[in-house]
């Protein structure tokens, strides 16, 4: 018992190594962890500790204001996971919807709208864009069909919706359908469009 007030705990143990074998005997919840992830010396215990963080306001800290690159880049990697939903016993969905909708990163909105695990996240964040490409490849690939479907409806260009059209034939029924009444209305606005004008130019 005497001894024991003067050794240091592991985490404080000189030794690098030492201190991510003590990283691996913490809690998730124990602030020691946050400590570790954000101000140990050595880059490779801070990268040991941020890898057990579910705290995303920590993670955007370290990922924008640590002074070794691979950290950083650590960091990131994991913020991003995290609000996307793929990593176990991670915030709640609403949670990740809350911060995201104030997110002023368009990289990460569209990292997480290409690999969030629940399509209510990737719903939500389809309001975010605006590039019809985009939304066409969103239409064309994403897993869950009332994803493609609402991205479906942001696109207004005829080349696209003919992508679209002709990629979800065999795949999508009720998707291939909507593009092709969108595309066949869009023809047809266009086609009346060109009548008047040309009523107007013969008057």
């Amino acid at each position: 018992m005497i001894l024991s007030r003067f050794l240091k705990p592991k985490w404080q143990n000189a030794d690098p190594e030492t201190r991510k074998q003590a990283l691996r005997e913490l809690e998730n919840t124990d602030p020691t962890l946050r400590e570790l992830a954000r101000q140990d010396p050595d880059p490779t215990v801070r990268r040991a500790g941020l890898e057990r963080l579910g705290d995303l306001e920590l993670l955007s800290l370290i990922a924008s204001e640590d002074t070794d690159a691979s950290v950083r880049t650590a960091a990131r990697d994991r913020y991003r996971a995290l609000l996307a939903g793929q990593i176990a016993d991670g915030p709640a969905l609403a949670v990740r919807l809350e911060r995201l909708r104030s997110e002023p990163d368009a990289d990460l909105v569209q990292y997480v709208l290409r690999h969030a695990a629940e399509p209510e996240l990737r719903l939500a964040l389809l309001e975010r864009i605006d590039a019809e490409p985009a939304l066409a490849e969103i239409a064309c690939g994403d897993s869950h069909p009332d994803v493609r479907l609402t991205a479906l409806e942001r696109v207004h260009d005829p080349d696209l919706l003919d992508q679209i059209a002709r990629h979800s034939r065999n795949r999508d029924k009720r998707l291939h359908r909507r593009a092709r009444e969108r595309l066949d209305a869009l023809v047809a606005e266009q086609t009346r469009a060109a009548h008047c004008e040309r009523l107007c130019a013969e008057m």
